[in-house]
């Protein structure tokens, strides 16, 4: 053992880390370990790559380190040596030890849980169940006690991060799989309402309180990440990498939650929160910083009268003092440009978020819908779907975009993952990959069977983790359960390469470097029976009835319709399926007959207000004409490819294509161009307020 390991991390400024620090050294920030120092004990043995014991385990050695542990009065006790899923001989022996010793202590080993090359991420990973065994085994039994007295007799089942349901008995045994479960079940019941709907490509975005979490679903399956970051353990978020297999969700702190602040003369949001308590300061409840929420409610883009479906009572009046305070005053700004302020920012990290996870991954965004779920994730769907141009956005109705992770939860199936390093280099021997594969799939495939599942009902993928030889870091490739012939073997790399350049680029792949296997990984699914939804029956939604309007800021204050019903109202074969031109902003409360437009403008902006005032004229104009001109070009592709696309394009195609020609030929009336630059973004104004 090496007592320093989980203090140096992986490098000098340890992992995860931001990347503004990334770029300053000095300031960079280590996390504190996560195991306090004293907590921490050494023993004297040595296992080499290959597996060979260089230096033997003495057995008074690890007694009396375990004896110095349980002097501290510890809980748990993790145990993690270099190179233990090469030879798991000195730490089997630890664990039988600590059992002589303290026979109820809950104990987690690095080999036991995941056998993968990587010290660190094996250490972290036995360390983290190590705090979380204990945990979720007095939880497991007390909920099972008081549905037993209730008369449930059936076995409880606890979501896994991977996407899977593990039996509550067996879950302390690896519970750092159920770190990020709740994420995991948003995006698993994104994925059941993407297959009702035929969409196999899928973006997922998630607001809450705390945090904005973006998820992918590709093919069908979400996408996973075998070595995923540990978010929201400490204040340096994302500091902490595991080896437990994860469906890849990121997350920023951007909740409703979310503190906005002035720094040095710089609007922040996040990542600290105000909770529930004392919660936005509109709750009432103590709070005086700004939230997202707060500046939601200024803007009118929350129903004050209609909080929590009438449930709850917020006061607008505070929400603008907070915004008004803290951010208004220090900035030099109105309550409105603050507020205004807050929703760009808040927009903006959550765009560039998506960007990361989507095309900085080599998916283009094109080709994938938007489903938004959560309390505050569909309020952004609009903006966010045409920010990063996706094909269209979902927002599911009748009330499951606030339930999507427990509707996730129960149309989940059990799962069990195995992942085995064991390095096979070109040339590769056959036989060597074919045992390899072999192995881990039977492994996996006993586990899940031992949980009372048919084998029938068993499914059972496969996939190794590759590189080309030289390399660090690898990238995870399917691959068939059975490898019988050399071209097997070739098949399986042909895929690394399709893998490796569309996340790295095309061309990038070096072949001639030859490739090497690095860990083989099975992941077994006990397919179980789950609850149905009606299926779209192709008809539209029903027209909702707005209950009234209310003062909203866009760009410039406007009266909107409120919708009081769609919770009640909604079947699910109404599932809104917003195209990229869906919102109708502005009704405004004196229609201008002039409007100044500077800067390029948004097509379904431009849209709504030909809608509202069909008589008005436009003036467009911006300091670089080239720029203004390439917008109406957009807008010219956008109209024609817009019809092409929809379903009614035989009804509307002529009428609404001579709708866009006017639209362009009014956005044509260029005044002389503007100094102002202060405007980055889409700015709607009278252009005088006599006209």
């Amino acid at each position: 053992g090496f007592r320093d390991h989980l203090i140096l991390m992986k490098a000098a400024r340890g992992v995860g880390v931001p990347e503004g620090e990334k770029a300053r050294f000095s300031r960079a920030v280590k996390p504190e370990p996560i195991v306090p120092y004293e907590l921490t004990a050494e023993v004297a043995e040595r296992i080499d790559y290959s597996g060979r014991v260089v230096l033997p385990l003495e057995d008074q050695d690890v007694r009396r380190a375990v004896s110095h542990l349980l002097g501290l009065g510890v809980e748990a006790i993790a145990v993690s040596l270099l190179w233990s899923f090469r030879n798991s001989s000195h730490e089997r022996r630890i664990v039988e030890i600590i059992h002589e010793l303290a026979p109820a202590m809950s104990v987690s080993a690095g080999h036991m849980l995941v056998p993968v090359i990587g010290e660190y991420e094996r250490t972290t990973t036995a360390v983290i169940n190590a705090y979380l065994g204990p945990v979720l085994h007095r939880y497991v039994h007390s909920l099972q006690s008081s549905l037993a007295k209730k008369g449930f007799n059936r076995q409880v089942l606890l979501m896994q991060s991977d996407g899977g349901l593990v039996p509550g008995a067996a879950s302390p045994d690896t519970a750092v799989t159920t770190m990020l479960s709740g994420l995991a079940a948003g995006v698993l019941g994104a994925r059941q309402i993407g297959d009702l709907l035929g969409l196999p490509d899928l973006i997922t975005i998630d607001m809450g309180g705390t945090s904005f979490e973006v998820g992918l679903v590709h093919g069908g399956r979400p996408v996973m990440e075998n070595f995923p970051l540990t978010p929201r353990l400490a204040a340096h978020e994302s500091r902490w990498r595991i080896a437990a297999p994860t469906i890849d969700i990121t997350a920023i702190g951007a909740g409703g939650g979310s503190i906005a602040r002035v720094v040095d003369g710089i609007l922040k949001v996040g990542p600290d929160s105000a909770g529930a308590e004392p919660g936005p300061a509109c709750y009432g409840r103590g709070g005086t910083l700004p939230t997202v929420t707060d500046a939601f409610l200024v803007l009118g883009y929350l129903n004050e009268h209609n909080f929590l479906g009438g449930r709850m009572k917020v006061d607008k009046s505070l929400a603008i003092t907070a915004v008004d305070v803290h951010v208004a005053k220090p900035l030099g700004v109105d309550t409105i440009q603050a507020a205004h302020g807050i929703y760009r920012l808040v927009i903006s990290h959550m765009a560039d978020l998506i960007r990361k996870v989507t095309i900085e991954r080599g998916y283009d965004t094109r080709d994938f819908a938007m489903m938004a779920f959560g309390g505050g994730g569909p309020i952004h769907a609009g903006v966010l779907g045409a920010e990063i141009n996706v094909s269209k956005v979902v927002i599911p109705g009748r009330g499951m975009a606030t339930a999507l992770s427990a509707y996730g939860l129960v149309t989940s199936d059990l799962r069990h993952t195995i992942a085995q390093s064991h390095s096979i280099s070109e040339p590769m021997d056959l036989a060597e990959v074919a045992n390899a594969i072999d192995d881990v799939k039977q492994r996996a495939a006993r586990t899940i069977g031992a949980w009372g599942l048919q084998q029938s009902d068993i499914l059972v993928v496969c996939s190794i983790d590759m590189r080309f030889k030289g390399q660090v870091y690898t990238v995870n490739v399917p691959v068939p359960s059975h490898v019988d012939t050399a071209s097997d073997i070739n098949m399986i790399f042909e895929r690394f390469i399709s893998v490796y350049e569309r996340q790295y680029g095309p061309g990038t792949a070096h072949r001639e470097a030859g490739i090497e296997m690095v860990t083989f990984r099975a992941a077994a699914t006990g397919l179980m029976s789950k609850p149905e939804l009606p299926r779209p029956n192709g008809r539209r939604a029903q027209t909702l009835q707005p209950s009234g309007c209310r003062t909203v800021h866009f760009d410039g204050f406007g009266r909107v319709p409120s919708y009081l019903a769609w919770v009640t109202d909604c079947d699910m074969r109404g599932t809104y399926r917003y195209h990229r031109r869906v919102l109708r902003l502005l009704q405004w409360h004196c229609p201008p007959r002039l409007w100044h437009l500077k800067t390029p403008v948004h097509m379904f902006a431009l849209d709504a207000l030909l809608d509202a005032y069909p008589n008005a004229r436009f003036l467009w104009s911006h300091r670089d004409p080239a720029k203004v001109l390439g917008s109406v070009c957009s807008l010219i592709h956008y109209c024609r490819s817009w019809s092409s696309e929809r379903d009614d394009a035989a009804e509307l195609g002529a009428e609404q294509l001579d709708r866009w020609w006017l639209a362009v030929s009014r956005a044509m009336d260029f005044r002389d161009r503007v100094r102002d630059e202060r405007f980055a973004e889409l700015l709607l104004q009278p252009a005088h307020s006599g006209d």
